[in-house]
């Protein structure tokens, strides 16, 4: 009896509380993969994206910290932020949303070679007190592991991915292209981009320059996958309708490191169309695809003919079996 009224009392404490001291907790979350970066150059820069959460109906504040050997070495920014210039220490995310932040892990000069481990985190930050309200918050914490490993040999890996917005381009409108590059290795890089074009019935080359890296760009850091804002472009007008083909190298300290071509239309031209669906037809032949065309209109003329024929003899046969029918009955 006395175990049933105790748990009794301590029930009643419990709503008691619930009731005078309402308990904040907050639903938060972060993306908590280990960051991992291998072969970093002493002086040098790297970044990695920070993806948070916010599951609740109001807004939730986050301080933003980083513990271990590497928390003098990282700093927060937003991602519109593109050149990293203005560290933040808090983020406030509105209800139901997610939002990206970058961390840059500046490496020092005087750091010997080895692996340095830490953590970057988010926390809730606590309430402000209110006059009058009693409150007891949670303060949830959410990190990810970081492994940084410092070498002193310099790594150039990196790879561009390079497309035309468009492959079908209207009559005077640009060709646009969209460059993206991903730098796996541990030194910082500005690549240039050469570019041709060929206009493919006649093999004239109607477009050849060198597009440097842009100036208000930032180089790509280690480790870094940049997709650069600024499309390099191809003024159409006065070009004439037909196919072309872009010839494209990335270029590095005049060296090239990647090429790639495609091919793309500038307006409509009936009869290149025309040839091509013929060619087609032929398995890349022409002179075979006007071969099977002509068998098609061939096969398509006697298919018709033998309907045409088949329809004049019922129609005969149907009088005759309706003369028969009249003549039965005379």
């Amino acid at each position: 009896m006395n175990f049933i009224k105790n748990n009794l009392f301590i029930l009643f404490l419990f709503l008691t509380l619930g009731i005078l001291v309402p308990l904040r907790i907050l639903g938060i979350g972060m993306v908590t993969q280990s960051i991992i970066f291998e072969n970093v150059l002493r002086g040098s820069e790297v970044v990695e994206t920070l993806i948070l959460l916010n599951s609740q109906d109001k807004d939730i504040t986050y301080e933003l910290v980083a513990e271990g050997e590497i928390a003098s070495w990282a700093s927060f920014y937003n991602v519109e932020d593109r050149k990293l210039e203005n560290p933040i220490k808090e983020i406030t995310l509105s209800p139901k949303s997610q939002e990206r932040i970058i961390v840059k892990f500046t490496i020092p000069e005087d750091v010997p070679n080895g692996t340095y481990k830490g953590e970057v985190a988010i926390m809730t930050k606590p309430p402000e007190n209110t006059e009058g309200v009693i409150s007891v918050s949670v303060i949830q914490r959410v990190g990810r592991p970081v492994s940084i490993t410092i070498s002193d040999k310099e790594i150039l890996d990196f790879q561009p991915t390079i497309f035309p917005l468009k492959y079908a381009i209207g009559k005077n409108q640009p060709l646009k292209i969209k460059i993206i590059y991903t730098n796996n290795g541990n030194v910082f890089i500005q690549p240039s981009v050469h570019l041709k074009i060929i206009q493919v019935s006649t093999g004239k080359v109607v477009h050849n320059a060198i597009y440097p890296y842009p100036e208000d760009e930032p180089p790509v850091k280690p480790f870094e996958r940049r997709v650069l804002p600024e499309l390099i472009e191809w003024q159409t007008a006065g070009q004439k309708n037909g196919l072309y083909e872009a010839q494209i190298k990335v270029l590095l300290d005049g060296e090239t490191y990647f090429e790639k071509s495609f091919r793309f239309r500038v307006g409509i031209d009936i009869m290149e169309l025309l040839l091509a669906s013929i060619g087609k037809l032929g398995g890349g032949n022409i002179l075979l695809g006007w071969f099977v065309l002509g068998a098609i209109f061939l096969s398509l003329a006697a298919i018709l003919t033998i309907f045409t024929q088949n329809k004049k003899i019922g129609g005969k046969i149907k009088i005759l079996f309706k003369n028969f029918k009249i003549n039965r009955y005379l």
